[in-house]
């Protein structure tokens, strides 16, 4: 294909599997000559490419947060290395449709994403609610109060914290107290993720009924309730980015099984992916624009080398 009739997130493309090759373990010699061929061809392709790869230094840069209090129920584990950034994404941006909330009292409204979308929420005092694929949160603002449900999906909160107006957010029976911060909420059918990137926040059981004890959840603490058990787990900031890539377009994997992945491309595309039972334990590394399925089809072809066949609605990958 020639140059001008490439589009630019063709060649973001591109350069993001260039980046997952080079990081791959059967990085070769003829390898590197086709990648060097490749930015040889054009200054655009150098430039999207090093961006990319900038991007993912600087994230490699981070520092693990810091041990949460003592106390708490926690589950440590080492930064491992990590193969591409979150800032990355920043070379594939999504257009994100914003809009403002009014201060005064009103009855909640509802906003929702379509599979695949992205939409922020900016409240005039500074707050930020950023959606993600197939989301509904239904808003509330009083003078003494501010209130969301988040009714499914995923949703990034960056609070502007207000003493005089308490921030919550009520999910799946729980209810989620903003102390001044800035954190990740994910409700799925049998399971609630609270992931705290900055500040902290105040977890409770919203039935007055329930004997949970509340509990309070500071940077790096990521809460998961099934209705069997709560568990609250440190990570390292490198994992927490990776689960914030989708705010800039991207989903991040790290030693994620080849299942898993397929089953995070299926929440924003509307073609599926499936994968048998023989390849689903394979592990990969990689950064993906999160409605590129055919840059993780052509990983899976050419770097675990396995079969993929295109069916009516779906696209199946076996060993």
């Amino acid at each position: 294909m020639s140059e001008p009739a490439m589009s630019a997130k063709d060649i973001n493309s591109q350069a993001a599997t260039w980046l997952v090759r080079a990081n791959s373990e059967d990085w070769s010699e003829g390898d590197r000559t086709a990648f060097d061929s490749w930015l040889a061809q054009s200054p655009a392709h150098r430039a999207a490419y090093w961006r990319l790869k900038a991007a993912y230094v600087e994230t490699s840069r981070l520092q693990a947060l810091r041990r949460p209090e003592q106390g708490r129920v926690v589950t440590r584990k080492s930064a491992l290395p990590f193969l591409a950034g979150a800032a990355a994404a920043a070379v594939i941006a999504g257009v994100i449709g914003v809009a403002t909330i009014n201060f005064a009292p009103q009855p909640s409204q509802t906003y929702s994403t379509q599979i695949g979308g992205n939409k922020t929420l900016a409240l005039r005092d500074g707050t930020r609610i950023e959606l993600n694929t197939a989301t509904s949160v239904r808003v509330s603002l009083t003078k003494t109060r501010r209130t969301v449900w988040l009714d499914k999906g995923e949703a990034f909160f960056a609070v502007a914290h207000d003493a005089s107006r308490p921030f919550i957010v009520m999910v799946a029976g729980h209810r989620v107290t903003d102390i001044g911060t800035k954190f990740l909420i994910r409700h799925d059918p049998a399971r609630l993720e609270v992931a705290v990137v900055e500040g902290k926040v105040g977890f409770d059981s919203s039935d007055l009924a329930s004997r949970a004890q509340p509990l309070q959840l500071a940077a790096g603490d990521v809460l998961v309730a099934t209705p069997h058990a709560i568990t609250v787990k440190a990570k390292p900031r490198e994992d927490l980015a990776s689960e914030l890539g989708w705010r800039r377009g991207m989903l991040i994997f790290h030693h994620t099984t080849l299942a898993d992945a397929a089953a995070e491309f299926n929440r924003y595309n509307g073609r599926q992916l499936v994968v048998d039972d023989k390849a689903a334990s394979l592990t990969i590394n990689g950064v993906f624009p999160k409605n590129d399925v055919p840059a993780f089809v052509r990983l899976a072809q050419a770097i675990l080398k396995l079969h993929v066949e295109d069916q009516k609605h779906r696209t199946v990958i076996s060993r």
